[in-house]
């Protein structure tokens, strides 16, 4: 564990002086203690005070307040959910004797509920990466799916083709069929049969299925990245970017609505403002529309300057009158 930490720590350091430190910082988390304990060993090595470890079930991962009691929620979120490995299977090839199609049944919900936390501790217009290292859809596009599905537009894949082209990657899938205990493959939860899953699969197996073709494609589904093993000699990973785009917890919705009526209040303010300029502007004319208008005149008497009056209302005055 930490290799990715290192990373995001390393970013955090990057057009940052030797002597300064960093505004940024990332919180690093891993539910198994032993492993939260080797998290911080590696990290000690970087030198950095911008990191903190902690160890909590991800899925519960408690939500942090400042001292005025304010939720703070990230800017950037990395959700590297616990999968059943089986991307790995050049480097790891133990996972082809240990893999099962229960491991991704069990993991699916689990997957879900960590990936809906992060929603919630993401802040409006923040990114969440999901990653696995499976190519198992239950594990990835399933996930995905429902999850943004749950959240009715709150939350949208975020096209990524354009970067890192020399990355070589296929989209995400939008139809497949999940494997039941006997080897079996169903794309329906009616088709499987008694025995063939476990009575905690059978509570998710609509979560293991994508949603209506329709709905898959609303969601840009194509937008997830599927890295497979034999595209450039490397392991095999799914990636989906998901940018928040609308507030979900009570507590957003709360304060997007308290300022959503201070923006108006101030709009509403500016805008009586200016209409008050107006009127004042409409009335300083019509007084000026009815006040005589005077003019200097240039009056030679005797080499002397004096103020002519041109009354406009009246007879023009003859010079001899002035």
């Amino acid at each position: 564990p930490g290799s990715k930490t290192a990373q995001l720590v390393e970013a955090l350091h990057v057009d940052v002086a030797a002597d300064q430190t960093p505004s940024g910082l990332v919180v690093a988390n891993d539910a198994d203690y032993k492993r939260a304990c080797m998290l911080v060993h590696q990290i000690n090595r970087l030198g950095s005070p911008n990191v903190v470890v902690t160890n909590h079930s991800g899925e519960r991962f408690p939500t942090i307040r400042n001292d005025a009691h304010e939720a703070v929620q990230f800017d950037r979120i990395l959700c590297d959910v616990p999968c059943s490995g089986d991307g790995t299977t050049r480097k790891n090839v133990r996972v082809w004797e240990k893999w099962s199609a229960d491991d991704a049944h069990a993991l699916n919900p689990l997957q879900i509920k960590i990936l809906q936390r992060a929603a919630y501790l993401l802040k409006t217009g923040g990114r969440i990466v999901y990653s696995t290292c499976s190519l198992n859809p239950v594990e990835n596009e399933a996930v995905v799916a429902h999850v943004l599905n749950h959240f009715e537009g709150a939350l949208r894949l975020v096209d990524v083709s354009g970067e890192l082209p020399a990355l070589k990657r296929r989209p995400g899938m939008k139809t497949w069929k999940f494997m039941a205990r006997d080897g079996s493959f169903h794309d329906s939860p009616e088709t499987v049969e008694a025995g063939t899953a476990t009575r905690g699969t059978r509570r998710h197996l609509e979560e293991f299925l994508p949603l209506s073709p329709e709905r898959m494609d609303e969601l840009h589904m194509e937008r997830c990245m599927r890295i497979y093993p034999h595209l450039q000699n490397t392991g095999g990973f799914f990636v989906a970017v998901i940018e928040k785009v609308a507030p979900i917890s009570v507590d957003e919705k709360k304060k997007a609505a308290e300022a959503a009526e201070r923006i108006s209040k101030r709009i509403d303010a500016r805008a009586a403002a200016r209409s008050e300029n107006d009127k004042i502007a409409e009335d300083v004319q019509s007084v000026e529309g009815d006040q005589p208008v005077c003019k200097r005149q240039k009056v030679e008497s005797g080499g002397d300057e004096e103020m002519a009056v041109d009354d406009s209302a009246d007879k023009d005055i003859a010079d001899d009158d002035i």
